[in-house]
């Protein structure tokens, strides 16, 4: 595009890198700083095919100085991929003090169902677990990320029916035992693909209730350890990897049908696998 006369106009334009680069370098003026997380989700997301067109694209204001888009712009020059965007040229340059002033939409917003927001935190350790992002991504406590886009979180929660049909009594034991309901709903979803699944019922009957279980049988073990909530602190994705770690301990010797005294949370182990599946995570 090379005519960024004053009419207001837009459409959709493929957008080359050398495009882009053409345009930071000769039509960015006065513009924010540049994020390099953002510009990385944004360079990932078009690398791996996921890059989508809406209505937020590359905006030019009546001089045809850039408005909004250069983290977009930046993440095809890292990319080296080219895109396609809507481009809007004539744009007041008033404008650009309400850009971006939004709240950004959650993940949990593009799910349906009553349990949505524990399905999708939920699904932020399955994305990790069965390889939907890189062995690159920056992970807090081995296992939960930093950062994931929505689509990624929204593609998990599709190829991962157990997380909704799961979701509610995840939810009761949640109620029961103060179980922190993502680390384990994220479990449970994986133990109903092995050949242990059978249990699962079991394993929520002695959760929620803990009546006449033996002093070491690790659905007991779980439930104390989390009322008591000793020792399981940190916020967020810390406390998420932390508890993912106790639940898949305790799952892994319920399925074995093994006793337990403890279950401890060990900073520098790996994360352990649930029983039953193929892929060791652990290995990654």
């Amino acid at each position: 595009m090379s005519n960024f006369n004053s009419t207001p106009r837009d459409g959709i334009m493929t957008i080359t890198p050398d495009i882009a680069a053409d345009w930071l370098e000769h039509r960015n003026k006065g513009n924010r700083h540049i994020s390099t997380a953002i510009v990385k989700q944004y360079a990932d997301a078009m690398r791996e095919g996921r890059w989508m067109i809406t209505h937020q694209g590359i905006a030019f204001d009546e001089n045809g100085n850039l408005l909004d888009g250069q983290h977009r712009l930046w993440g095809s020059v890292e990319a080296g991929v080219a895109f396609q965007a809507m481009v809007t040229v004539g744009v007041p340059r008033e404008t650009f003090a309400v850009l971006d002033t939004g709240r950004r939409r959650q993940a949990s917003q593009l799910i349906d169902g009553k349990h949505r927001t524990m399905v999708a935190s939920a699904a932020r350790i399955l994305a990790y677990c069965d390889g939907a992002i890189g062995p690159d991504v920056q992970l807090q406590g081995g296992i939960v990320p930093n950062k994931i886009d929505n689509d990624i979180i929204v593609q998990t929660v599709g190829r991962w029916t157990e997380l909704a049909e799961w979701a509610p009594a995840v939810n009761v034991a949640y109620r029961s035992a103060r179980i922190l309901q993502s680390s384990h709903l994220a479990v449970i979803a994986q133990a109903a693909r092995t050949p242990y699944g059978e249990l699962i019922s079991s394993w929520f009957d002695g959760i929620n209730t803990g009546a006449g279980l033996a002093a070491d049988d690790p659905r007991l073990v779980l439930r104390n350890r989390f009322i008591r909530g000793a020792d399981i602190t940190g916020g967020g994705s810390i406390r998420m990897a932390r508890s993912y770690q106790l639940v898949v301990k305790a799952w892994n010797a319920h399925a074995l049908g093994k006793p337990v005294r403890t279950l401890k949370i060990m900073p520098d182990q790996k994360i352990p696998v649930v029983v039953g599946l193929e892929e060791r995570v652990a290995d990654r």
